[in-house]
């Protein structure tokens, strides 16, 4: 598990039917089709699939009886609202990293990254210090790639990380249209847009950033092959779901059990006959992300003398941090007093000592675990920022304007989902994986900012519902 400095800082029938539906989800072919601007920036949206049927499932009923209560779109054609979308998230996202120390490198996690790449070159392999099983390859194999293409790894990194997030805000646009409708995706993606936390987070050398857009294109091709229209093409999405779940593992070893949480959501988000396939589906993208991680498990286990380390050999003493005597919910590491039963173990021993002690401190006081548990869950959910050093009236204010409409927003939108929730909750699905990995590690906004962006399509639908009903004429 790496080390965990602090932070910085879907419809059911529902509403009348005069309400604005939005459209059954469409075919991964219609997809890129339904971008064109050639599309009706007014018409009425048709109605929602049945509840309970899957994604791209749907049967488009007629039109709504009466004009929607808000323009279907914002910003004109999908061809504009796309370019916009794209230029505003990049500009935001450049703008902060060159106005906060491009060429910065602000926590222990950077500085180990680079050393990383430091001893790969000199033909140490992916090491730090004296651990060999420490850390994922995935963030520190990128800054090499970086270094060898000539650029100062550093300022690429931050560059092509406001990069990537606004170009994957393009595919987050089309999972919150596909679910919620045209004008409640669009201000799902502009929510995401102007997220303070993704933003601050592109100017910082850690992995959040490049995981957040990996959990985008991870999601994106589970919808994908969920709707596919051939057994061929929902193969190949569903093993390029879990190649990037695989990718994301060795960004970030939380991602590990992803995969197994995954499976409800994935059953419940298909229709009910094609349940099988979906079931089919989920093993073919566990495979895909056993491949892709099987070669540093290989690696790991020659180096450790043969024991068996998926992804890193410091789970354990993340638990510790979390439980141990000295926890309060947040990073405790620099007040930590180590059980003496670590003295000459070796890095798997020690993972494996510390994980028992965990386990031990849990059992002997519950109640205490529980309570700690809770403690990191608020931590995980904070709207402001948890570090005394960030939690300035700046630093609150900017917090609080975003964080305020997306819960109200996203609380709203899970109320309109109705029966229908449970099809569209696939799309909260990393957001609630870490809500929940939250109870068993240290609480941080920093674990959340990759995934808080799932809630932002829900947040967009409730909004769009809340405007809808106050312009509605004759709306009690």
């Amino acid at each position: 598990m790496a080390e965990r400095p602090e932070e910085c800082g879907r419809d059911g029938r529902v509403g009348s039917a005069a309400d604005p539906a939005p459209p059954a989800a469409p075919s991964p072919a219609a997809a890129g089709r339904s971008a064109s601007p050639s599309s009706s920036a007014h018409a009425p949206s048709p109605s929602p699939a049945a509840a309970g049927e899957g994604w791209g499932e749907g049967r488009s009923a007629s039109p709504t009886r009466s004009a929607t209560p808000l323009a279907p779109t914002l910003f004109g054609s999908a061809r504009r609202f796309g370019c916009l979308l794209f230029l505003c998230a990049l500009l935001l996202r450049l703008g902060a990293v060159l106005a906060l120390d491009p060429g910065g490198v602000r926590f222990p996690d950077s500085r180990q990254y680079l050393e990383m790449v430091r001893n790969f070159d000199a033909g140490r392999g992916m090491v730090f210090e004296e651990e060999r099983c420490g850390r994922v390859p995935g963030y520190p194999f990128l800054l090499w790639l970086l270094e060898r293409g000539g650029a100062d790894p550093v300022v690429a990194a931050k560059l092509l990380q406001a990069f990537l997030g606004a170009a994957v805000l393009l595919l987050f646009w089309d999972l919150g249209r596909r679910a919620f409708g045209e004008t409640a995706g669009r201000l799902g993606a502009l929510l995401v847009a102007v997220d303070p936390f993704q933003i601050f987070f592109t100017t910082l050398l850690l992995t959040e950033s490049l995981l957040a857009d990996l959990l985008v294109l991870e999601l994106y091709l589970v919808v994908g092959a969920l709707a596919a229209a051939s057994s061929r093409r929902a193969v190949l999405l569903a093993a390029g779901a879990g190649a990037v779940n695989g990718l994301a593992c060795l960004v970030h070893p939380t991602q590990l059990a992803f995969f197994g949480f995954l499976l409800p959501c994935v059953v419940l988000a298909a229709a009910p006959g094609r349940r099988r396939f979906a079931f089919a589906g989920w093993l073919l993208f566990a495979l895909a992300t056993a491949v892709v991680i099987l070669p540093w498990t290989v690696r790991n286990y020659r180096v450790s003398d043969g024991a068996f380390v998926p992804l890193t050999a410091r789970a354990g003493a993340a638990l510790y941090e979390a439980f141990c005597p000295e926890a309060d919910g947040g990073p405790v590491k620099d007040r930590i007093v180590w059980p003496s039963g670590l003295a000459g173990l070796d890095e798997v021993g020690r993972d494996r000592f510390l994980r028992g002690e965990t386990a031990r401190l849990i059992a002997a006081d519950p109640g205490r675990a529980l309570g700690l548990a809770l403690r990191k869950l608020a931590r995980f959910w904070n709207p402001v920022p948890n570090d005394a050093e960030f939690r300035t009236p700046f630093y609150c204010t900017v917090s609080l304007a975003y964080m305020l409409p997306l819960i109200i927003g996203g609380v709203a939108g899970l109320a309109a989902c109705g029966r229908d929730l449970p099809r569209r909750a696939l799309l909260l699905s990393p957001l609630l994986y870490s809500s929940a990995f939250s109870l068993f590690f240290v609480g941080s906004l920093r674990f959340r900012t990759p995934v808080l962006p799932f809630l932002a399509p829900f947040a967009g639908y409730g909004l769009y519902r809340i405007i809808a009903a106050i312009r509605r004429p004759g709306a009690g």
